[in-house]
């Protein structure tokens, strides 16, 4: 068993905590990475993810999929404690035709502004799975060609930028997997 969050930080780290574990299942002999890099449909890459989660989660908290917002959006992966608070995933599938800029304003437009915005789901993160290490996204203010490396040092400033904006107890995160 896990202790559960009881504030929004405590979600935060939680939610830092299982990215990190998902990074390292990636990296281990039996993971699903050669399976996961096949999914080409976010619902399908969803629903793998959000149970890898749910299999980490030691009583802490519980995983939703789809889940409806109070304005009628549908997160992609939310945890909830128990004590109320939550933490919303929004998975991109870095090989679909997105731009760099695309996926830098998906943190402000979708995660931010549409799954933050109650007072006990201020953390979030934007979570873009890249099965390819071949694959280039040109960053939208220099227009170079970026690896998944540089889109992952994009989206964080893009995130750093979002949570400085939000201040309080909000968390924004971006991964790239």
């Amino acid at each position: 068993r896990e202790l559960a969050p009881v504030t929004s930080t405590d979600m935060a780290h939680l939610l830092s905590d299982r990215l990190d574990d998902l990074q390292g299942l990636m990296l281990q002999d039996n993971s699903p990475r050669a399976a996961w890099a096949l999914v080409s449909d976010e619902n399908s890459l969803r629903q793998a993810i959000a149970l890898a989660l749910n299999q980490m989660s030691r009583g802490a908290y519980t995983v939703d999929q789809e889940s409806v917002t109070a304005d009628g959006k549908e997160t992609d992966i939310k945890f909830r404690a128990l004590s109320g608070y939550q933490a919303t995933i929004e998975l991109k599938i870095g090989e679909k035709p997105r731009s760099g800029k695309e996926l830098r304003d998906t943190i402000e437009d979708q995660l931010v502004n549409k799954y933050m915005a109650a007072a006990n789901a201020r953390t979030g993160c934007l979570l873009v799975t890249v099965a390819y290490a071949e694959k280039r996204w040109q960053h939208p203010d220099t227009g170079l060609r970026i690896d998944r490396h540089l889109l992952q040092q994009m989206l964080s400033e893009a995130a750093q930028r979002a949570q400085q904006r939000l201040g309080g107890d909000a968390r924004v995160i971006a991964r790239v997997l």
